[in-house]
């Protein structure tokens, strides 16, 4: 299965990376992250990270961060993204901030809040308020529920951003103040409208 990651044809490639992760065995990991940083086919780069993925094995990060910060495809990306926030590593917060604030992808950056809220630590926070300025839907959300996770450890950060001479960051800090206040029951919540929701806050993005 190792030669075939060098076989010439894509599908094989592709194949035989499914097969190496569905075996488990850490003698795939270097021939893995190899297929990621240099493979010419995007699907099989990214069925690479997802392999990496379920190895979930620290020694991936660098790779999966060198893929996240400058692999073209969105797809390999995201991938990387939600690879780092399994593997959840400190030495991935930075990469994952750079991508929240400045991918062009959406889905990237929505799959770079979530791994930073898989890692769960506060120092990120920061990153994450300044992200519910984002204006699509799915990023700030995922950026919310990120804070959400780590609770009262941001409010440092939000204080912060109170205190800001940035329009923007004392917005996005009401934003993340509102959104940690906020009580409500998810059984009740899931059944009204989302504008109704939001207006119930007093905010819409």
């Amino acid at each position: 299965l190792l030669d075939r990651l060098l076989d010439r044809s894509h599908a094989v490639r592709r194949a035989a990376v499914e097969a190496l992760m569905l075996l488990g065995d850490e003698r795939a990991l270097d021939g893995l992250k190899t297929v990621l940083l240099c493979d010419e086919n995007n699907r099989v780069r990214c069925e690479a990270a997802k392999a990496l993925r379920h190895f979930a094995d620290p020694s991936s990060v660098s790779e999966l961060l060198e893929a996240l910060d400058a692999d073209a495809d969105s797809y390999v990306r995201y991938a990387a993204a939600e690879a780092l926030g399994t593997i959840a590593e400190d030495s991935a917060l930075d990469g994952l901030e750079r991508a929240l604030l400045h991918d062009d992808n959406d889905f990237v950056r929505y799959a770079a809040a979530r791994a930073l809220g898989e890692i769960g630590d506060p120092s990120s926070a920061s990153t994450l308020i300044r992200a519910l300025n984002i204006k699509n839907y799915h990023v700030w959300h995922a950026a919310a529920e990120s804070l959400w996770m780590m609770d009262e450890e941001v409010m440092p950060y939000v204080i912060d951003g109170f205190m800001s001479d940035q329009n923007a960051l004392r917005s996005a800090a009401l934003k993340a103040a509102l959104w940690l206040s906020a009580e409500y029951d998810d059984l009740e919540m899931a059944n009204r409208a989302e504008w109704e929701v939001f207006d119930t806050w007093g905010w819409l993005n």
